[in-house]
């Protein structure tokens, strides 16, 4: 397992995981070299309509959720299905 660091305490991601993506385990690249620089955020009190408007307007499956400047998590596309099927 490769613990996710950082507040948000994403989980864990296994070699399995990897594969899937076809990520190779022996890389020596890091996070800052293939990470997206434009960070999107939402605040916390966005409506779901506002969060799917962004998402769509940016072509983005997943945006950062913040309160008062502070990340509190993550609302993603399948976020957004589940609240749809309930």
């Amino acid at each position: 397992m490769h613990p996710v660091q950082g507040d948000a305490g994403l989980g864990d991601l296994d070699d399995e995981g990897l594969d899937a993506y076809d990520v190779p385990t022996e890389s020596e690249d890091i996070a800052k070299d293939v990470m997206t620089a434009q960070v999107l955020t939402v605040p916390s009190d966005a409506t779901l309509q506002q969060v799917a408007r962004v998402m769509v307007d940016k072509q983005v499956h997943r945006l950062l959720v913040e309160d008062h400047r502070r990340t509190v998590g993550i609302v993603s596309t399948m976020d957004l299905l589940r609240a749809a099927a309930k």
